[in-house]
C-alpha cells in the first residue's frame, strides 16, 4: 500500500488517501485524519501542509478551522486600538500608531509636537527640537520645521466652481471602486460619496467620492479630499478638499480642537518673538541716530 503523503490523509475503510479539506491539514504521512486549523490561522486550499495567520490588522478571530483569509468571523478592535495579523482575541488590541494609552485604552491623540510608530502601550516621542507634527502623527519624517504657514502648491486660492481644475491636475484616486468597498468593509480605507444633484451631467457625472488621507488634502484638520466619477471613461477626476467645497459636514473632533488651540499658541509666541525684536530694533535705531546726530556736531 502506498503512503499517504503529508497534505492527506487514509480513509480507512479502502486506504484511499483523501486531501486535507480547506480550514484543515496535515504534516506527516499517513495520518489518520487532518487538524483543524487553530485561532488566527486559516488554510485556502485543498492538500495543506500548514495554516496561515489571518484576519488583518486591526481584526482578531476565535474561530478556528477558517478556510479564508478574511471572513465574518474577523472581529474588528475599537476604534483607536490596532492589532497584528493572525490576532485571536481582544487583548491584542492595543492602542494604534498615533495614539498612546494603556492596553485596554482608552486611547487619546499624540499630541501635536510629537508621534508614535505603532501599536502598543508606549508612549509618543517628542519631535526633536524647532520641529513640530500634527497630532496623531506616526513617523518622526511627520516632524518638520514649521517657522511659517505651510501652502501646498495646490492650496485653492479661490473657490472651486468644476471638477477636473488644472490646479489639481496631478491628483489621482489611488483605489478602484472594488478597492474602494473593500476598504470600507475591512476599515482601511475612510470615504463618503453622495450625489452631484444640480451640478450632475446624466450618464457622464452623476456621483462624487471624498477619500480621508488623500496626499492631496491641505487642510490640517479636514482630511477629506473629493473625486467625481466619469461614468464615460471609467476613472475618478480630481474636483478639491473637501475644506474648500463643504460637502461633508464633518463635526471638529476633540484632537483636532486640541491642535488648533495649540496652533493659536505658536502664533501668539511668533507675534510676541516679533514684536520683541521690532522694539530691540526700534532702540537700536534711536542710540543709531543719537551718535550720528553726535558725530555731525563735532
Amino acid at each position: 500500500m502506498k503512503d499517504c503523503l503529508a497534505g492527506t490523509y487514509r480513509k480507512t475503510v479502502d486506504g484511499t488517501c483523501i486531501p486535507c479539506s480547506p480550514g484543515s491539514f496535515s504534516t506527516v504521512n499517513n495520518s489518520a485524519s487532518c487538524t483543524l486549523c487553530e485561532t488566527g490561522k486559516h488554510s485556502a486550499v485543498q492538500g495543506a501542509l500548514s495554516c496561515q495567520a489571518r484576519c488583518g490588522p486591526g481584526f482578531y478571530s476565535k474561530t478556528s478551522g477558517e478556510s479564508t483569509f478574511f471572513s465574518e468571523t474577523c472581529q474588528t478592535c475599537p476604534r483607536d486600538f490596532d492589532a497584528p495579523t493572525g490576532s485571536t482575541t481582544l487583548t491584542n488590541c492595543t492602542c494604534a500608531a498615533g495614539f498612546f494609552g494603556p492596553n485596554v485604552g482608552p486611547c487619546v491623540p499624540c499630541p501635536a509636537g510629537s508621534f508614535k510608530a505603532g501599536a502598543g502601550s508606549a508612549g509618543c516621542t517628542q519631535c526633536v527640537h524647532g520641529k513640530r507634527s500634527t497630532t496623531r502623527s506616526v513617523d518622526k519624517d511627520d516632524c518638520v520645521t514649521m517657522q511659517t504657514p505651510m501652502v501646498s502648491e495646490v492650496c485653492p486660492k479661490a473657490p472651486i466652481q468644476n471638477w477636473d481644475d488644472p490646479r489639481f491636475s496631478r491628483c489621482k484616486l489611488l483605489w478602484s471602486w472594488d478597492e474602494l468597498y473593500d476598504g470600507y468593509r475591512n476599515h482601511s480605507i475612510t470615504w463618503y460619496h453622495g450625489l452631484l444633484h444640480r451640478r450632475q451631467v446624466t450618464g457622464k457625472f452623476e456621483h462624487y467620492v471624498c477619500v480621508k488621507g488623500d496626499p492631496c488634502s491641505t487642510d490640517l484638520t479636514d482630511a477629506f479630499f473629493c473625486y467625481v466619477w466619469s461614468i464615460r471613461d471609467g476613472v475618478f477626476l480630481p474636483w478639491g478638499p473637501n475644506s474648500v467645497l463643504k460637502l461633508l459636514h464633518l463635526p471638529v473632533t476633540e484632537d483636532e480642537v486640541l491642535h488648533l488651540r495649540a496652533e493659536n499658541k505658536r502664533i501668539a509666541s511668533d507675534l510676541q518673538d516679533i514684536t520683541t525684536e521690532n522694539k530691540k530694533i526700534t532702540v537700536l535705531l534711536a542710540n543709531l541716530t543719537a551718535t550720528v546726530a553726535a558725530l555731525v556736531a563735532k
